[in-house]
């Protein structure tokens, strides 16, 4: 997937109010009066006239910012999240499946290969406050949370006369793509695009004709929504003396684990620690952990997190409940090496999953333990707006 060169025009209004201050004269010719000077108008003398401050200028509609469709285009005015722009007329535009509220999707034609398919994709999302961020330091966080690997080569690119970055061969689940990130106004914008043109030759043509509408007609404004954002500090825990934070920022998490455990480095998202349970052939060695992980997913796939599995799970241990603030369900999975805990919450509109060892005929010396750790998690972890 690839995204082109963005070039995106920002606009932003400032409604300027200019007040008109009233001032009274003296008809005293003593000059100035002093500190304990009273100002008199005489009785004979008609009363000041008080002047009536102008009326604030109206800011103006959004829609008269966005430039004017040509043939065969279309315009697209977001005013929830503050941009408009150009793009093809035989292009859909749509509200994003996962982040329907912060996101659209342009949609193109489709290349089919077999029983798979690919279709034009170009993404506008807004990705809340920058928190001082400007584009490059955007930019540069957001490769250290989502790039692995060789770390790619970023171009400083001009938008709407201010800097922001492009990014190439981004990765973006099933293919890479290139994303366009900038920050307009404190405000995180991205623009991405796929498949690349290079991955695709029968879709080059439409991806590089949406990529340059798009990117060379976009306006931004202040944008109309006033969601509130939920920051790690609002709502993470302090660690104590007997355990430690983890604050994922992409993943919008935090909570606290044991101290003795560790962040394993090895496999992203797993708490580990205790003796050895196990050495097997297999799967290494098995100590107490459990692993935490978390996926953007649609409306539908987040009811579906809430409906234990009909297979391979103890129905006796199926639990409906509440983790974090957050609905949950508590179940045992039955079908792997060993049984194992696992909880599916749904929080902001994510799924996380929180998936441990817990089989006391296989692993007796380790129950104390993975009770010890599931616990410590349960009971601080907590849910805010991720990073993005």
């Amino acid at each position: 997937m690839v995204l082109k060169q963005l070039r995106l025009a920002s606009v932003f209004l400032a409604v300027v109010v200019t007040s008109t201050a009233c001032q009274i004269v003296s008809s005293s010719t003593s000059g100035a009066p002093g500190p304990t000077s009273e100002v008199v108008t005489p009785v004979n003398s008609p009363a000041p006239t008080a002047t009536t401050p102008p009326e604030p200028t109206a800011a103006p509609e959004p829609a008269s910012l966005c430039p004017t469709p040509g043939a065969d285009q279309a315009l697209h005015v977001n005013r929830e999240n503050g941009y408009c722009f150009l793009y093809p007329a035989y292009f859909e535009v749509k509200p994003d499946d996962v982040r329907p509220d912060a996101a659209v999707s342009v949609l193109g034609p489709a290349e089919i290969k077999g029983q798979e398919g690919i279709a034009v994709n170009l993404s506008v999302a807004f990705n809340g406050p920058a928190d001082g961020l400007d584009s490059a330091a955007y930019a540069a966080k957001w490769r250290e949370f989502f790039y692995f690997g060789d770390q790619p080569t970023v171009e400083t690119i001009t938008l709407g006369g201010q800097p922001a970055a492009l990014i190439r061969n981004a990765p973006g689940g099933y293919a890479n793509q290139q994303i366009a990130l900038a920050v307009v106004g404190g405000l995180k914008y991205q623009v991405s695009v796929l498949p690349q043109p290079e991955d695709s030759a029968a879709l080059a043509e439409h991806v590089r004709l949406v990529w340059d509408t798009v990117t060379q007609t976009i306006v931004f404004f202040p944008p109309a929504n006033d969601r509130p954002v939920v920051r790690a500090a609002d709502v993470c825990p302090a660690a104590g003396a007997e355990t430690r934070l983890w604050i994922s920022e992409s993943g919008g998490f935090c909570l606290l684990y044991p101290a003795g455990y560790e962040l394993d480095p090895d496999f992203p998202g797993r708490i580990i620690g205790g003796p050895v349970l196990a050495d097997t052939t297999d799967w290494g060695q098995v100590r107490t952990s459990i692993t935490v992980a978390t996926y953007d997913q649609p409306p539908a796939a987040r009811e579906q997190a809430l409906t234990p599995p009909t297979e391979q799970i103890d129905p006796a241990s199926v639990q409906q409940t509440t983790i974090g603030g957050a609905p949950a369900i508590l179940y045992d999975f039955t079908g792997g090496p060993w049984r194992q805990r696992t909880a599916s919450i749904v929080a902001n509109g994510s799924v996380y999953t929180l998936v441990g060892p817990w089989d006391a005929e296989q692993f007796p010396a380790g129950v104390a333990e993975a009770e010890r750790l599931w616990k410590t998690i349960m009971d601080s972890i907590a849910f805010f707006d991720k990073w993005r």
